[in-house]
């Protein structure tokens, strides 16, 4: 597709500054409505090196309302995110706001491809196949995505590099990695090529654009956006507003009814055998924790359960020996005002590990698939979406690296009751107790389908379910120690 570019095309400076003065006035204008409407808007800006996207930015948004956009470009820091997805996730935009990647979520997979000493194609298809799952993703949230490709021949490019570099004002612009790139330009015309043809066919193309004439370039891009928005604007204006789910009397989305049923909840320990076991599976713990930060290795170790199921217990005993540099505890309460303006995942997407670092979520991204669903707090269509977005969240973070071990602690409806009554009475415990865990109660067996169905559809190999049998918090307790044991033990080959 790139190779049926016409890049003669041009544009003369009067009749530039005519059209560009009109369109940034429409532009404004199309700002203001998407404020009003409260849309979101990504612009992926991509192209090659020399094209002068920083120019071609700066000529449009110049009239723009700069409180409501940012231009998110390169970490400035150096420092290379393992997981390439969380930049964008962190910089999405609010409802009513545009934000313009300069580069897209592709181009460091790219840059690994072609440039690093090992070409990964496996890696990379799988990158790009998680690069359209969370543009679907985003889309299906209502964020209006704009992908726009600039392009230019190479011997342009070129010519353009050694005029950079031959004016000291300018020579700042081209680095070493442009030229190493530029060294490339065929395999990288290839490449994206392909990439273009395969989001064409998908339904989510990209615009391109004939970046040879500044000119022609600017308005081009600028007639671009009007387009995109003006269609956005109308669609959100026509829309049906996505009815909540009723809450009510709840079916197996998975045909599964029997996976919590099934457990042996007779398992016990008693108090002694319990401090035994808990001091040698800590001391065990702490060690190990010292060896995932020396070697980088990213954790995230998720806990769900019943109230009362005995999470925090579980969690408090895990961490009472390890260094608190090593990990950080995530309480996950319902969503506050500024977390239910974007995509449900947006706020755990920011509080993923870094390398080295074991985060525990007290509570996770499955609340949408329980208590959203059960309460009618999202559609039935955004909770059942929310199945196959979850399984992709979770196989996009161990193809990264990370290692992900999630609980579930299993209690029966007698032993939740007795737990609440005994907190009822206790005054140092009276807190924990809620309206909210009496009411969740009375939706016991909607809860039961729910987390059956959560159990069953979101249980791939590489982050699978452990099922804690819960109605001893002493074995309980010890059990979860085991198995993070067993898997940082075979993790670390020790």
């Amino acid at each position: 597709m790139l190779s049926q570019i016409d890049l003669s095309k041009s544009l003369p400076r009067d009749q530039y500054k005519w059209e560009k003065k009109e369109l940034s006035l429409r532009l404004a204008a199309l700002q203001r409505q998407l404020i009003v409407d409260g849309i979101p808007v990504v612009i992926v800006l991509e192209g090659w090196d020399g094209v002068g996207k920083g120019s071609l930015i700066n000529s449009l948004i110049y009239n723009l309302d700069a409180r409501s956009y940012r231009v998110i470009g390169k970490d400035l820091t150096g420092v290379e995110d393992f997981l390439i997805l969380r930049k964008y996730w962190k910089n999405m935009p609010s409802p009513g706001n545009i934000t313009l990647f300069d580069r897209s979520w592709n181009s460091k997979a790219i840059d690994e491809f072609i440039l690093g000493e090992k070409a990964d194609l496996h890696k990379l298809n799988r990158h790009l196949k998680s690069v359209k799952e969370f543009e679907k993703q985003i889309i299906d949230s209502g964020v209006c995505l704009i992908k726009v490709f600039f392009h230019m021949d190479s011997l342009s490019i070129e010519a353009r590099f050694e005029e950079w570099l031959a004016e000291k004002e300018r020579k700042h612009y081209v680095s070493k990695l442009d030229l190493k790139r530029h060294e490339h330009y065929d395999a990288y015309f290839s490449l994206y090529d392909r990439i273009i043809k395969q989001d064409y066919v998908s339904g989510n193309q990209w615009h391109l654009i004939p970046a040879l004439d500044f000119n022609y370039a600017v308005i081009q891009f600028g007639e671009v956006l009007e387009k995109r928005l003006q269609v956005a604007i109308n669609l959100k204006r026509n829309k049906p507003i996505l009815s909540k789910s009723l809450s009510g009397k709840q079916n197996s989305f998975s045909g599964q009814t029997s996976l919590l049923s099934e457990m042996d909840l007779n398992h016990s320990l008693s108090k002694e055998d319990y401090k035994l076991a808990l001091k040698e599976r800590q001391r065990n713990l702490l060690l190990l924790e010292a060896k995932i930060r020396e070697l980088g290795i990213p954790v995230v170790l998720l806990f769900e359960g019943w109230d009362a199921a005995g999470k925090g217990g579980a969690i408090k005993r895990l961490i009472k020996k390890l260094d608190p540099r090593g990990y950080q505890v995530i309480p996950v309460a319902a969503p506050n005002a500024v977390e239910n303006l974007y995509h449900y995942l947006w706020r755990f997407w920011i509080k993923m590990p870094h390398e080295g670092q074991i985060k525990i979520f007290d509570r996770s991204w499955y609340g949408r698939l329980m208590v959203e669903r059960v309460e009618g707090f999202c559609s039935d269509l955004e909770w059942q979406r929310a199945f196959r977005e979850i399984n992709q969240l979770e196989s996009y973070l161990v193809n990264s690296g990370v290692h992900v071990l999630k609980f579930w602690i299993q209690i029966d409806k007698e032993e939740q009751l007795r737990r609440f009554e005994a907190r009822k009475m206790d005054p140092e415990k009276q807190w924990k107790i809620t309206d909210e865990d009496w009411r969740n109660r009375d939706k016991w067996d909607d809860y039961e389908i729910a987390v059956n169905d959560m159990l069953s559809l979101c249980n791939q190999t590489q982050a699978s379910w452990n099922l804690i049998e819960g109605n001893c918090k002493y074995y309980a307790r010890v059990k979860v120690l085991d198995e993070i044991l067993k898997h940082f033990e075979k993790l670390l080959n020790v």
